[in-house]
């Protein structure tokens, strides 16, 4: 009788060590041996807090989108929770902290044992209500008031001498009993820790466009700022490196391609006095309308913090700076009108060559503008991701960016008017009057800056970090 003892010890042990058995880069079990097991489908369970589960190996990707790394299948997990706002079915992973469908899990161990096919009040039993093996079985896994079992109904310390599932405060573990030691080859995650959330990667590559209203702005009280928009291709790299249970902070750096369109509007009337020779000239010059469209091809270089929730938003605010690496004004003016009031004399000449006449080609004209060759601007954008299959995300939000600071040379302060003459001779047979028509920005502005807003897509290429 010893002998059969000895030899079904042996047994129990070798057939628990197979039961147990998980190793780190192998899959957790085969599926053709779970139903055998005992382990219950996730479909149609309400997982408790505690409960240990095994994720499936058909599994692909959580439900957040990301694709499920190899070792997920490897070791058995604790639930977190079942449901939330955003995925009502889902069920939430400790450790991994990520959303996994429930029809992807395995019940490998109920929290509190109260399992269909753990039999009832914690008993163990895979199929049976009194232990696999019957009431009062010697080689019971669990079974009521079992004399072989390692722990009886309710996880009670009843030892045995045999091998079996463990009801571990409350939690049905695999183990290997051998001579009263318990060898626990299931719970990785009782030494190792895995932190990391899957929603966003500690770093990440961004690559998006953007594009909306925007205005150059002149700081002038004679001229009106034009309403025009903005474009830009957007190379953005971000690394977080504080991570909790609900967001991510990080920095964000990177560089963007894009072209600008601003300009001016308005009504001129001015006045000014040419001393010549003969007397003073006093010259009034009116303007029905004057329109310039200024184009920039900008480059921006952005400095911003980064936050990324785990429900799917995003805000980045820091400073940009950008800068033009191409300029162009496009001008035209209607019914330009030049009066030339000589004091002395009493005398009105209005639009004649001697005293100075707008030529009709020079009511239009294409020319570089002076643009800052600096700006600082406080950015902000704010948005949500949406999830891909692959991993990755795609974003979609607003933005918008104000100037605070431009380096922008004023204008010499000699320049009076948007139609500047020079002065005439009063000499019979002399050259006439020359007239230039120059950029209103030359003229009425005093500082310069510019704003912007618009909708922003981008594509977020993520890479994970674990960290063990």
């Amino acid at each position: 009788m010893k002998k059969f003892n000895i030899i079904l010890l042996l047994l129990c042990c070798l057939t628990s060590v197979g039961y147990a058995q998980v190793l780190v880069g192998n899959k957790a079990e085969p599926e053709e041996g779970i139903q055998s097991k005992g382990y219950l489908p996730g479909d149609g369970y309400t997982f408790q807090h505690g409960d240990t589960i095994i994720i499936k190996q058909d599994a692909i990707n959580y439900l957040t989108g990301e694709k499920m790394s190899n070792w997920v299948y490897t070791v058995r997990h604790l639930v977190e929770k079942q449901g939330g706002k955003r995925f009502p079915d889902g069920v939430l992973v400790q450790g991994i902290i990520s959303w996994v469908p429930a029809k992807d899990l395995y019940l490998s161990a109920p929290t509190n044992g109260q399992a269909s096919q753990f039999g009832q009040n914690g008993q163990g039993a895979q199929n049976g209500q009194n232990g696999q093996n019957g009431q009062n079985a010697q080689g019971g896994q669990n079974g009521q008031n079992a004399q072989g079992g390692q722990y009886g109904q309710n996880g009670q310390n009843q030892l045995g001498t045999n091998a079996g599932a463990v009801a571990h405060n409350g939690v049905v573990r695999d183990t290997i009993y051998i001579n009263q030691e318990i060898h626990d080859t299931a719970y990785v995650h009782d030494t190792v820790r895995v932190k990391f959330n899957t929603r966003f990667g500690i770093n990440r590559f961004s690559i998006g466009v953007r594009g909306g209203l925007a205005s150059i702005l002149h700081g002038s009280n004679v001229v009106d700022d034009k309403l025009g928009f903005d474009a830009y291709l957007d190379l953005q790299y971000a690394h977080y490196w504080k991570q909790g249970d609900k967001a991510a902070i990080g920095l964000l750096l990177g560089g963007s391609f894009g072209f600008l369109r601003g300009g001016l509007k308005g009504t001129i009337h001015d006045q000014y006095q040419v001393p010549t020779a003969d007397g003073t000239i006093q010259y009034t010059i009116d303007v029905a309308s004057i329109n310039e469209t200024q184009d920039q091809v900008m480059v921006e270089v952005p400095v911003m913090l980064s936050i990324v929730t785990d429900n799917g938003f995003f805000l980045n605010v820091g400073p940009r700076v950008s800068f033009p690496i191409w300029t162009q004004s496009k001008l035209t003016i209607t019914d330009p009108t030049i009066d030339a009031y000589f004091i002395e004399e009493d005398v009105h000449v209005i639009n004649e060559t001697i005293t100075g006449k707008v030529a009709a080609d020079a009511c239009k004209n294409v020319k570089n503008w002076k643009a800052p060759t600096l700006n600082v601007l406080i950015g902000a954008e704010l948005g949500y991701e949406f999830p891909l299959k692959s991993g990755n995300a795609l974003g979609l939000g607003l933005y918008g960016n104000y100037g605070v600071y431009s380096l922008y040379s004023k204008p010499d302060a000699s320049q009076k008017s948007l139609i500047p003459i020079q002065v005439p001779t009063a000499t019979p047979g002399a050259e006439p009057a020359v007239v230039k028509v120059v950029s209103p920005s030359d003229v009425y502005t005093s500082k310069m800056g510019m704003f912007d807003v618009g909708l922003k897509l981008t594509y977020h290429i993520q890479w994970k970090k674990l960290t063990l």
